[in-house]
C-alpha cells in the first residue's frame, strides 16, 4: 500500500495543452452522457456527467484512437512517481459542468469494486476548475468495508487527503482506497482517470 501522493507537473507543459486540447476543445472527441444517481437518506440525488471511455481491460481492451495519445503519457506519470507497472485496468476521461445541489461531493466509490488485490488508480487533471471540485481520498478501504454498503455507513468515512485540481499534476493512490469528487460550482472539472496494477 502507498499513502496518497501528488505528483506536480507531471507532464511537459506542451502535453498538458495537447491533452487539454484534445479532450476538451477538439469537436471530434466524442463524449457520452452518464447520470450518476446517489441515494443519501430518504432523499435521491442525480446529476449528469460526461465520460469517455479509452481503454477497460475485462471488456476487451482499447475503446478509443485516444488511448495510444494517453498511454505513454500515463506510463511516463507513473515512472516519475516510482510505481510498478505491469498493465492497464481500465483509463476514462471524465468532464463535469458546474452544479449546485445539496450534496457537497460524488458518490463515494472505488474505481474497480470487482476486482480483487492490489491495484492503483490515478486522477490526472486535465485543466485548472477554478480551485473546487477536490479530490477526496478516505482512509476506509473496499478490503475493511463490504463495497455494497448502505449510503449512510459513508456519513463515518473519514478524510485522509484532499486535493485541489491543479492542470497538470496528478493525484495517485491505492484503488481499494474509498474516495470521491467534490462537486465542482465554478467552472468544467476534467480529470484523465486510469488505473493499473
Amino acid at each position: 500500500m502507498i499513502e496518497p501522493l501528488v505528483v506536480e507537473d507531471s507532464i511537459s507543459k506542451y502535453t498538458q495543452d495537447e491533452i487539454e486540447y484534445r479532450f476538451l476543445k477538439d469537436s471530434s472527441t466524442p463524449w457520452y452522457l452518464t447520470y450518476e444517481t446517489t441515494q443519501l437518506g430518504e432523499s435521491i440525488d442525480s446529476h449528469s456527467v460526461l465520460f469517455h471511455l479509452l481503454y477497460s481491460a475485462k471488456d476487451g481492451g482499447k475503446f478509443s484512437e485516444l488511448y495510444e495519445l494517453v498511454k505513454p503519457i500515463m506510463l511516463e506519470i507513473i515512472a516519475k512517481a516510482n510505481l510498478p507497472f505491469n498493465e492497464f485496468l481500465q483509463v476514462r476521461a471524465v468532464s463535469q459542468f458546474p452544479i449546485t445541489t445539496k450534496r457537497t461531493h460524488n458518490f463515494i466509490h472505488t474505481d474497480l469494486p470487482e476486482l480483487g488485490g492490489e491495484y492503483f488508480t490515478a486522477v490526472y487533471y486535465i485543466n485548472d476548475s477554478n480551485v473546487d471540485g477536490d479530490t477526496v481520498i478516505y482512509n476506509e478501504t473496499a478490503r475493511e468495508i463490504h463495497r455494497n454498503i448502505v449510503p449512510s455507513v459513508y456519513e463515518s468515512f473519514t478524510e485522509k487527503k484532499r486535493v485541489t485540481p491543479k492542470r497538470g499534476s496528478t493525484t495517485i493512490f491505492n484503488g481499494n482506497q474509498y474516495h470521491a469528487s467534490t462537486l465542482p460550482t465554478k467552472a468544467v472539472r476534467a480529470v484523465l482517470n486510469f488505473s493499473w496494477r
